[in-house]
């Protein structure tokens, strides 16, 4: 330590007088450049790389070679990375700290995940470093770049709930959902991570599979920006990732994810700022996905695979093609057990555009970078590239290594973004979280697969596109989830076979293979082939079953690599008749009603004047019914027995079979849509010019009333009247009111009667032709207020003739005691603004229809 301060001071007089002289054999020309730029004392962060590294190939390559399990695996690996950092770091450690006293070095940060240090020095003091025997080389400090996503064209963005309604299509393109139902492979028991922007930890899609809901949050959520010891995304890119690896929504039970079962945990270092100085975010997450827990006896809490959705490359200052600071970083995680996949970048169509690290090729699976493809054609391969998908030949020396090594879905992809929101994102950013989600179900099937095997199936069993072979373009070609969970999977045979009709001897399409023990399966494909795979040297039921056929049952072993046959022939089922009506309120009859059978291939009907349906179908047997016209609609569960007609009445519901209210007195407007207290059309004409028994109201002048005496207590708002005013522009007012305002308002308010029935209150005159009148039917003890004929000011064509009905309190008891008032409309030529409803006497509550 002496000797180096001593230096350390003979080193500053030197500088003092004289430029810098700088080598270039241990020094990146980035830095180089920076120091020759600068003032001797001048503050520079840089990467300091130490000459001795664990000798990780090596060891990678042993432990390969004997199948070690992935617990041993990461035990050595981390444990032979943090002894040669901790040996060979104790004396420069020592030196930093001496030059540290003496103002030349700020601070410093140690790294085992390759043997480095981060430090804050000055010029002179990096000049020094390079002299060093125990420094191998030293690097500028970085910030990478975020491969942003692609705009999207006329996409719709940006809503609040998950309208997916099933499984992307991205996810179906991949065959996902094949390794889901027919292996009951779902990524259980495994861990996912991405290293991008963060991950909105409380949006439904990822919430509940985040590992810190029950492990410590220290091992589960990496924040080297903000600090949080919760997850957040304040850009939205990673929950979008994270999302298409595992997303699955509890509300709504929809898969957006590949691996819909498997736990995540996140870093949050992409795209930003260094931070300190002393620091570096992307080491520093690499190393914590290596070891989150400190213990390298432990995995349970070490990712399985870590999504990249970021690189840089010559167009981003400070960086060159080619750039390889990361390569042993991402090599040691690799052989501590980590599947570590790139997005190959947003460059293309032109070659060599992939960004580093994805460009790398230093060997045939590392680095691992993915393209794009659209998957948008409603999963009907194949599938032609994305334009914007980066291309090969990898722009690293020799520069013939073909790039990428395979393609997935990412244009339009469907995933969930903070605030509870989903969104279409275009990118290789998209797709490379689909292949992540693959080695989630690739290491369910066999735990201990090796990072290489896994990366040389998903190659291997990729479906070749474009030139015969692997090219520039494609890669292998196009992800295939169900065939490289296959291949990695051991001890398992097959069952395939032809489900045909017993009476006909044709195919059934579509026909159900399930494996009762599991409860998985498969179905037929249009020619009545099935294949399914399950473990071998083991019993199985087979449930074989298609809509409008009687189901059966075979028991069978299966012997692990080979494959049984069973042919089956499935009898039609007897049928019954299902007869049914749709309505609207109580009893009203709906016209082309759409009435459909949910997950069966019945056709959807459409009801008839009377609203009725019929259909003949398999008997014996539970089906849901599905009702709806426009914003009305109905579901229920029905049993049709077979030989005999079943008879169902559905009632549609909507938000106009609610009633409006209540006030905050309590009352309530149903009209003749509405379930509960159905308003019925039952007028009874008094108008005595059509016949009626009603005593005319005879109005003194113009914008005038009349009153007629209650034949029992008016009730109303918790008051009582003896009396109605009765008023030439639509509205009647218990008691006695002189209000003459001919304009119509919105109620509750000041203007108009304190106090008001008001059927049709607007700007009316009763003309020549029409009349008031009121009668009271003591029969079923209601009060009748009719106005017949009516037009609007100024006279015109339009004509109204309406009823207001008061109703006895004994007669139609209500839960305030209060009466009951029911309107009714005989004709309505053009409504326009009219206000419809009943106001209190305080003319501070109301209930508005209008």
């Amino acid at each position: 330590m002496r000797r180096f301060a001593l230096v350390c001071l003979g080193l500053w007089l030197a500088v003092g007088q004289s430029s810098l002289a700088v080598s270039p054999e241990k020094m990146s020309r980035p830095l180089r450049e920076e120091i020759l730029a600068c003032q001797p004392d001048s503050l520079i962060s840089a990467i300091v790389h130490l000459r001795e590294q664990a000798d990780i190939s090596a060891i990678d390559q042993q432990l390969y070679e004997t199948r070690a399990s992935r617990a041993v695996r990461h035990a050595i690996v981390v444990g032979a990375l943090r002894d040669a950092a901790e040996k060979s770091q104790e004396e420069f450690s020592a030196a930093l700290e001496s030059c540290r006293n003496r103002g030349e070095v700020r601070g410093y940060t140690v790294y085992w995940i390759t043997n480095c240090v981060v430090v804050h020095a000055t010029a002179r003091a990096l000049m020094e470093f390079s002299d060093r025997d125990d420094i191998q080389w030293l690097e500028k400090n970085f910030k990478v770049r975020l491969i942003e996503p692609v705009p999207i064209k006329g996409a719709q963005r940006g809503w609040h709930f998950d309208d997916n309604h099933g499984v992307p299509r991205g996810i179906r393109a991949i065959g996902a959902p094949r390794v889901w139902y027919e292996l009951g492979i779902t990524g259980a028991g495994r861990l996912v991570a991405n290293l991008d922007t963060g991950v909105d930890g409380v949006h439904p899609a990822v919430s509940a599979r985040w590992r810190g809901q029950f492990a410590p949050a220290v091992e589960c959520w990496h924040d080297p920006v903000y600090g949080n010891t919760f997850p957040r995304d304040f850009y939205g890119h990673g929950t979008h990732v994270m999302g298409t690896i595992c997303g699955n929504s509890l509300i709504t039970n929809d898969s957006i994810g590949v691996a819909p079962n498997a736990l995540w945990i996140a870093s949050n270092a992409v795209d930003q700022d260094v931070g300190p100085e002393v620091n570096n975010d992307i080491l520093a997450a690499f190393q914590w996905f290596a070891d989150p827990d400190n213990n390298p006896y432990s995995i349970e809490d070490v990712p399985d695979v870590i999504q990249n959705s970021w690189g840089v490359d010559g167009r981003f200052e400070g960086y060159e093609d080619c750039f390889n600071l990361w390569n042993n970083v991402i090599i040691n995680c690799e052989a501590a057990g980590i599947v570590v996949v790139f997005s190959a970048g947003n460059e293309g169509s032109s070659p060599q555009t992939c960004r580093s690290p994805a460009t790398a090729a230093i060997d045939s699976v590392t680095m691992f970078a993915v393209g794009a493809v659209d998957a948008t054609n409603d999963t009907i391969p194949p599938y032609e590239i994305a334009s914007f998908s980066s291309r090969g030949p990898s722009d690293c020396p020799p520069y013939s290594a073909i790039k990428p090594e395979v393609c997935a879905p990412g244009v339009e992809v469907y995933s969930s973004v903070p605030d509870n929101r989903y969104e279409w994102y275009s990118g290789t950013s998209m797709a490379g979280p689909h292949v992540a989600g693959i080695v989630a179900l690739m290491r369910q099937a066999l735990p201990d697969a090796e990072v290489r095997d896994i990366k040389s199936i998903l190659m291997r069993t990729a479906l070749d596109y474009g030139p015969a072979g692997e090219d520039n373009t494609y890669g292998f070609g196009f992800v295939d989830a169900y065939e490289a969970v296959l291949r990695v999977s051991t001890n398992r045979g097959f069952v395939q076979g032809m489900i045909h009709d017993d009476s006909t001897n044709q195919p059934i399409q579509g026909a159900s293979v399930e494996v009762i023990e599991t409860g998985h399966g498969t179905q037929t494909s249009t020619n009545g082939f099935y294949r399914i795979s399950l473990l071998g040297d083991s019993t199985w039921t087979l449930h074989y079953s298609a809509f409008g056929y009687l189901s059966q049952e075979h028991e069978l072993t299966v012997a692990v690599g080979e494959t049984t046959a069973l042919d089956v022939q499935l009898t039609p089922a007897p049928f019954g008749i299902l007869v049914g009506w749709i309505l609207a309120g109580d009893s009203i009859p709906v016209k082309g009603a759409a009435v459909s059978f949910p997950s069966t291939p019945l056709p959807t009907l459409e009801t008839d004047s009377l609203g009725a349906f019929q259909i003949q179908m398999p008997g014996d047997a539970t089906y849901e019914l599905s009702a709806s016209y426009y914003d009305a609609a109905r579901d229920t569960t029905l049993f049709v027995a077979t030989g005999v007609t079943t008879e169902v009445v559905v009632y549609l519901e909507s938000p106009r079979s609610l009633p409006v209210g209540p006030d905050a007195y309590g009352y309530l407007s149903f009209d003749r849509f509405d379930h509960g207290n159905v308003a019925v059309f039952d007028w009874v004409e008094i108008s005595p010019s059509l016949g009626g028994s009603g005593t005319i109201v005879s109005l003194p002048a113009r914008d005038s009333s009349g009153f007629a005496p209650m034949p029992f207590p008016l009730y109303f708002y918790g008051r009582v009247f003896d009396s109605l005013t009765i008023n030439e522009y639509g509205w009647l007012s218990p008691g006695i009111s002189h209000d003459h305002s001919f304009f119509n308002f919105t109620i509750p308010g000041t203007q108009g009667p304190s106090g008001m029935f008001a059927p049709f209150w607007d700007n009316l005159h009763d003309g020549t032709d029409g009349e008031i009148c009121y009668y009271h039917d003591s029969v079923n003890c209601r009060f009748i207020v009719e106005c017949n004929n009516f037009q609007y000011l100024p006279p015109s064509s339009t004509h109204l003739t309406f009823q207001a009905q008061i109703y006895s309190s004994e007669a139609r008891p209500t839960p305030t005691g209060d009466c009951e008032i029911v309107y009714l409309y005989k004709r309505l030529d053009i409504p326009d603004a009219s206000t419809v409803g009943i106001e209190d006497p305080t003319e501070a509550m109301a209930c508005s229809y209008f």
